[in-house]
């Protein structure tokens, strides 16, 4: 790989990262992605979150997104 696509590709990530990490929902959008692939893969995944804490809960305990120990809970 030339120095130059090289270059190029981590200027990509970085971008990349600087957006999910003003943007939460962005980084949500790519765990969901990241979910999809690997269900993909194996066929099928059986998550339960327990006690009715549902999809949310269960997403935010797999990837705590900055901030998330501060923000107020949801009814």
């Amino acid at each position: 790989m030339s120095r130059s696509i090289l270059t190029l590709h981590v200027r990509s990530l970085l971008n990349t990262a600087k957006l999910m990490e003003e943007n939460p929902l962005l980084l949500r959008l790519k765990e969901l992605e990241s979910i999809e692939r690997l269900v993909e893969k194996v066929g099928r995944i059986d998550l339960h979150a327990g006690e009715g804490a549902g999809l949310d809960a269960l997403l935010t305990r797999l990837v705590r997104l900055k901030g998330a120990e501060t923000a107020p809970e949801r009814a």
